[in-house]
């Protein structure tokens, strides 16, 4: 490196290969270059991006980075200039990670090919040695504006400097966007932008000279190409593209604009020629248009399969990524997993035999596309977030918890929304703070799935008093402005627009109504199709179904097994029994003495908690709400504290099960959905996680005394599933921070330290009794149960974790499964058995002219 030596390495606690950067002996005494090596820690640690170096651990004098298989840029272009699909796509992710770095006020200062590595995943940017803060920064109190580098001293790597960084050292973004341009230059010619035979000649040429236009090395180059590297090479910071993000979109029109321009005078002579033959042919194409018309209402239904990715699987129930169609009807968006991986999303071209995976999608759900189809909204870590599908990393728009579908206006402007429990959302395309427009009233405690109609203001979407399977669930309409909430179809799964009707399934059978969009109202009788029964999720109100506006259809057949089985586990996996018949259970909840069970499931039209007598074999229905979720015994086992759902609001209740009594204990926002995930060893103290749009999920603790809430971890990212150790000073939780799941542990009351457990999308911490062992399910196809040995004390001894058994996740959740206290019984929500693969997808294109038909016949 170019202030350090990098070294691989081997993090033995991990299992991974990584890059180590050390400050050389020499330096180390030398305070400037230290407190730029500190500074280099400090910088990488703020930038979580795709197309970045990732910052695992920082010592005092060594950083532990991503350890990146590929070879740098520099060696890439030694060997010649690369193609342009190339140079556009690498530099399309190089501006995004710049974009991401000049938004958190941070500027590279030495962009150049010998920072950039390429890589099975694309390009990554690194060394950030000299990166500099835009803002000013504070020695001993005062405010200084001195630069990091001792005076007269030019920081950088001279052929790819901008002008005012030679002559005054004063840089910002459009810096960094000068060295950008000689970086595409180099990518697309295979020679740098500005040379010298000496040191002095070469800073003459940056300050005074142009470079050679890249069509006269290239003479195929598109002229909108040389355009942006030009604008990006400007002397004056002002006449140059004003941040990355525009460099960025500027590329990716080069991408997608026609690689060549017809000359003025070829194409006055066209215009004049195609004028004379346009008014020749006029009839014969209004005739021939006429016919290819009449001849696509008669065209033949086609269907084909497709089958998921090479080593995936369909990943598409439940709280997933069903299929998604193109506006244009020529791609699918859906979501796949590989074992023991995340679930990602890919795109398959309907005209292409491969589907390519969409990075920066671990964990996605329900997938949905922009009317030109450029972008893919989705939602992951409780946000809303958009990307392109051409390249980049994912955008966030807004927070919203437990995300449940979203639409994109045909117009480009807006996107609705909605949450597990919540009302429909509307947000500006470009991202925002979030605005209601519909009201949970009545039985609902959901609206879900919405979908714009063609106008651009009206919507339809599911009502539903329970989120799941219910004959009162009701597709309605409603409008951006929330002044119109009417009912139009019941008993229905989620609603699709396509042409005058509305395409919904009831029984897992595809069913089609009429529907006048200037009405707004259904006409006639809903009509059966002959299509076979789709795929559905009940506890969702989720059909495995996507039209595009082209009539294409696609879906999958077949019948989700809904049921789960309540299973108890030796710490081997072997199967000691069960509890209950097979039904709709959710989260569970063991007694301290293992004796009594509490459980969660929807076999009534609402969810709600029934206790098992384990050794008598009694069950007893306790809660009679809405929707209850997430029983938790107290300590004593006389007492459940639970979640409920009502009126728009979580709400955690205390019900003594000796009494009868109930007590709400704190009442929130339905968006942030409340969970209490444990109860101190003396019953006096609560913790549980809760948010909202603004503040996603973050971690609480409740004294009952006083019943205040108390903030123990808030941040941006999505901490849940709290467990306070066995002697009440340790708190052992899920954190999404590492971009993925893990286990952390943390002390009680907080001090800030916290030692990560875990080693990959691992949830759902639970304590053995006498806290030497901590279990976490790690989250894969399928799931495995994970033990961990910890020595507690000032400082947690924290020992290798091992894998006890796989099983079948039932229904995923924070309290999906329970231990006894003495750590050798696992009670699971689980599926028993080999599971059937999930079935292909089916493409079924002229759809509508099925539907028509269909419509037609009933009328």
């Amino acid at each position: 490196g170019g202030m350090g030596e990098v070294w691989r390495g081997r993090d033995t606690r991990l299992e991974r290969s990584v890059a180590i950067k050390i400050l050389p002996a020499e330096f180390a005494e030398n305070t400037q270059f230290k407190l730029r090596f500190e500074r280099e820690a400090k910088t990488i640690s703020q930038l979580n991006h795709p197309h970045i170096c990732t910052l695992y651990d920082v010592g005092e004098n060594y950083l532990v980075m991503e350890l990146l298989e590929g070879e740098s840029l520099a060696e890439r272009i030694a060997k010649g200039p690369l193609p342009l699909e190339q140079v556009v796509r690498y530099g399309v992710q190089i501006a995004d990670a710049l974009d991401k770095a000049h938004r958190a006020g941070i500027i590279h200062r030495d962009l150049k090919p010998g920072n950039i590595m390429i890589t099975k995943s694309g390009a990554k940017l690194l060394d950030f040695g000299l990166a500099k803060p835009t803002s000013v920064f504070e020695i001993d109190g005062a405010t200084h504006h001195k630069p990091l580098t001792q005076e007269g001293t030019i920081v950088g790597t001279f052929q790819y400097m901008a002008p005012e960084q030679i002559e005054d050292g004063q840089v910002d973004a459009r810096t960094d966007i000068f060295a950008l341009g000689a970086v595409l230059y180099e990518m697309a010619t295979g020679k740098r932008a500005f040379d010298g035979k000496s040191k002095a000649s070469l800073i003459a040429s940056i300050l005074t000279a142009e470079p050679q236009p890249i069509t006269a090395v290239q003479p195929m180059t598109p002229a909108s190409f040389d355009r942006v590297i030009r604008t990006c090479l400007q002397k004056e910071p002002d006449d140059r593209w004003q941040s990355a993000h525009d460099v960025a979109t500027e590329l990716r029109w080069v991408s997608e604009a026609p690689s060549t321009t017809t000359p003025r005078r070829a194409r006055s002579l066209l215009v004049w020629s195609m004028a004379a033959i346009l008014g020749v042919i006029s009839i014969a194409l209004a005739v021939a248009l006429w016919r290819k018309t009449e001849s696509a209402r008669n065209e033949p239904a086609v269907r084909t399969l497709i089958l998921p990715p090479e080593n995936t699987t369909f990943d598409f129930l439940g709280a997933a990524a069903p299929p998604a169609v193109s506006p244009d009807g020529k791609r699918i968006v859906f979501g796949a997993v590989e074992p023991g991986k995340k679930r990602m999303l890919y795109v398959r071209p309907l005209d292409s035999l491969v589907a390519q995976q969409l990075i920066g999608t671990e964990g996605a759900t329900f997938p949905f596309w922009s009317p030109d189809g450029r972008f893919i909204g989705f939602f992951v870590d409780n946000a809303l977030k958009k990307l392109e599908v051409i390249g980049g990393a994912p955008v966030t728009l807004c927070s919203v918890i437990d995300g449940r579908g979203g639409s994109w206006s045909p117009d480009g402007q807006t996107i609705i929304f909605t949450g597990r429990f919540a009302p429909i959302y509307r947000v500006p395309s470009a991202g925002g703070t979030p605005s209601t427009v519909t009201t949970l009233e009545g039985r609902d405690v959901t609206h879900r799935f919405p979908q714009f109609l063609p106008d651009s203001h009206h919507f339809l979407f599911l009502a539903s008093p329970n989120g799941g399977e219910d004959p009162a669930n009701a597709i309605c309409v409603g409008d951006v402005d929330g002044k119109i909430r009417k009912p139009l179809i019941p008993t229905a799964d989620e609603p699709h627009y396509v042409n005058g009707a509305i395409v919904f399934a009831r029984d897992r059978i595809l069913t089609a109504q009429r529907f006048d969009v200037k009405k707004l109202a259904v006409v006639g009788e809903a009509v059966p199709l002959k299509e076979q029964e789709v795929q559905t999720t009940p506890l969702f109100a989720k059909s495995v179904v996507s039209i595009a506006p082209n009539g294409t259809l696609v879906y999958q057949a077949g019948s989700a097994p809904h049921e789960t089985q309540l299973g108890w586990f030796d710490r081997s996996g072997k199967i000691l029994g069960k509890v209950g018949d097979n039904d709709r259970y959710a989260t569970l909840s063991l007694s301290p003495d293992s004796r009594m069970l509490a459980v969660s499931y929807t076999r009534t039209p609402q969810s709600n908690i029934w206790t098992f007598d384990l050794v008598r074999g009694v069950k007893t229905r306790v809660t009679f709400g809405k929707f209850d979720v997430g029983p938790l015994w107290s300590p004593d086992g006389r007492k459940l504290i639970y979640t409920s759902v009502d009126s728009g609001k979580f709400k955690i209740r205390l019900k003594d099960l000796a009494t009868g009594a109930e007590e709400e204990l704190f009442s929130g926002d339905a968006l942030g959905s409340s969970l209490v995930s444990s109860w101190s060893p003396d019953g006096h103290t609560i913790f549980y996680n809760t948010g909202s749009l603004g503040t996603r999920a973050d971690i609480f603790w409740m004294a009952l005394a006083d019943r205040k809430q108390n903030v123990y971890l808030k941040s941006e990212f999505v901490e849940t599933t709290p467990r306070v150790s066995p002697d009440g000073k340790w708190v052992a939780y899920q954190s999404n921070e590492s971009g993925v799941n893990e286990v952390y542990l943390a002390p009680f009351p907080p001090t800030g330290a916290k030692w990560q457990v875990s080693t990959g999308n691992s949830v759902s911490p639970r304590w053995r009794s006498d806290g030497k062992e901590l279990f976490f399910v790690a989250m894969g196809t399928p799931a495995a149960m994970m033990a961990v040995p910890i020595t507690l004390g000032a400082t947690p001894e924290i020992g290798q974790a091992v894998k006890l058994f796989q099983f079948q996740v039932g229904f995923s959740s924070a309290a999906m499964y329970d231990v006894t206290r003495d750590g050798q019984r696992f009670l699971i929500n689980t599926r028993i058995g080999d599971e059937p693969p999930p079935a292909p997808m089916i493409l079924l294109q002229h759809f509508d002219n099925e539907l028509r038909a269909a419509l037609e016949h009933r009328q």
